[in-house]
């Protein structure tokens, strides 16, 4: 585990890489050990994050307006990242793997990705390259993974609640094969 301070620097230099593919960021730093409950695709969990991002970036994706039953194109994302203490080394205590954590905030119809909290979701990501978490991954490539999973759900592996995600992963199916 490297000192907080090394963490700290690391992060400063990669928020300098990612200002080209966000819209913004804000940040917070949690230093006294401020828990924070969070749902995850192991279910829900207590975590202490050091710092967390909120970003905002494009991607190509859709979401379904209330009481609707016709995606629409929908862009703008935004999603908490929370940095826990072992960053950037995989969490080994954890079958999660990577020593972050993401929740997603805004809208979305996508069979991989629970809307967020405020839109009837849970804020769930689930993303294979969490499990697989290498020390060489950085925020640029978290953002930018976020970008490809929205712009290339896979319906054969959706989120079981909620059941919107179910939904998109039948939609997708469907676009797939006509």
């Amino acid at each position: 585990m490297l000192p907080l301070e090394f963490v700290f620097k690391r992060l400063e230099n990669e928020e300098k890489e990612i200002g080209d593919i966000v819209i913004r960021y804000s940040k917070e730093d949690f230093t006294n050990g401020k828990k924070i409950g969070i749902a995850t695709v192991l279910g829900y969990e207590i975590i202490a994050p050091v710092r967390v991002y909120n970003v905002e970036f494009k991607a190509e994706g859709l979401m379904l307006p209330y009481k609707s039953t016709t995606p629409i194109p929908f862009s703008n994302h935004a999603a908490s990242i929370y940095i826990l203490r072992n960053y950037p080394f995989p969490d080994d205590s954890s079958k999660l793997g990577a020593p972050v954590r993401i929740e997603w905030i805004s809208p979305i119809f996508h069979p991989n990705i629970a809307p967020g909290r405020k839109y009837g979701g849970t804020g769930v990501v689930c993303w294979q390259a969490l499990k697989k978490w290498m020390k060489t991954f950085n925020l640029r490539g978290l953002i930018l993974g976020l970008r490809i999973l929205v712009e290339n759900p896979n319906p054969d592996d959706p989120l079981k609640f909620p059941p919107v995600c179910l939904q998109a992963a039948e939609y997708f199916k469907k676009v797939k094969t006509s």
